[in-house]
This record gives C-alpha cells, structure tokens and sequence, in this order.
C-alpha cells in the first residue's frame, strides 16, 4: 500500500467534510429581520405596531433588519400581507403604483373642508356640490366619490390650508379635479 495516495485520499475526504460542516453552517445562519406582525391590508399605512422581530434565513434577499425598523414607519403596504412577512422596499413603499384604473388628483383645501387628523392611507369620500335646474330655482345635489388620501402637506398659505393628493378612480377624476368646492368625509377603511 501507498502511503502517499492514502494520505492524499484522507485529506481530500476530511476537506470535503469539513467544507459540508462549513457550507451547512452558513446556511442554517440567521439574522434577526423586520417582519409584520398582523395581517396588513394592502394600501395601509405602516406603523410601529405593524412589526414584529423573526430570526430569518435571508440568502439572495435584501430584506430589512429589526434594527432598521424607523425607515419603514410611514411606508405603504404594496400588496396583502400576511403576518410573519419579512419586509423589503418593494413590498412596504413610500407611495402605492398607480393601477390602471386609478388616478391622483392634487386639491388645495381649506380649513373646514377636511376632517383634522386625516394622513396618508385615510379612507375618505370626496363630496362636491352639483347644481341642477329643478323647477324655478338650481337644486344642489352632492356627488360622493371613494378614495384613498397619498399624501397632505401644509399648504403654502399656512396651517388653515392643506394641499391633499387623492387616489380615485381613472373615470372620475377629472370630476373631482375640476369641481369648484370639496370636502373630504374621513371613513373606516
């Protein structure tokens, strides 16, 4: 027997081995990653209360870590999520695509005309008023439409003005851009 060629062949096994134990190693590691705790509806905004710690085996994924958790407070939910969901920057977004049959729409609002405390993701219907001819004097009929409230600024007036981006639908929003007054009702959505 060759002492050399046993010598050889038992380096290579205990490499091989030992680059297993290795391999194995590494990819049973996990790191303690930013997941939602709850079910989040899609279109919600992200708060402290939505998160949740997870130890997870992220291989290829650029996933948010617990520790970066302040960055995603504020952010929208792109789609359903289910509890547990690790987060990254194209599930949890600053502001939702729009969809093909959506629109956003710009209105500068005054005091009065809006509900205090609304933010982006508040549910909102967008009443205007519409005059008819009835009879001998116009009647107003108010026009409700649905929508989803992106962003609210301080308008340029001060703190009794606020400019407001609206998600509606494509086919009423150039209604809604072109009525001469609105008001926003908050609701539960």
């Amino acid at each position: 027997m060759r002492v050399p060629e046993l010598v050889g062949g038992v380096f290579i096994v205990a490499a091989s081995v030992l680059g297993i134990l290795v391999w194995q190693q590494s990819s049973a590691a996990t790191t303690p990653m930013l997941v939602v705790g709850r079910d989040v509806v899609r279109g919600s905004v992200l708060t402290e209360a939505d998160f949740a710690l997870a130890d997870v085996r992220a291989t290829g994924m650029k996933l948010v870590t617990f520790a970066e958790r302040d960055q995603m407070v504020g952010r929208i939910a792109a789609v359903d999520l289910v509890a547990l969901t690790p987060l990254n920057d194209t599930i949890a977004v600053e502001v939702l695509p729009i969809g093909a049959d959506q629109a956003l729409v710009g209105r500068q609002l005054e005091l009065g005309q809006f509900p205090t405390g609304i933010s982006a993701g508040s549910a909102v219907r967008v009443v205007m008023p519409i005059a008819s001819a009835t009879g001998d004097a116009p009647a107003i009929t108010p026009v409700s439409i649905t929508a989803t409230v992106e962003d609210v600024r301080v308008g340029e007036s001060g703190a009794d003005t606020i400019e407001v981006t609206l998600r509606v639908a494509d086919a009423v929003a150039d209604q809604v851009a072109a009525a001469g007054e609105v008001r926003l009702v908050q609701v539960e959505g």
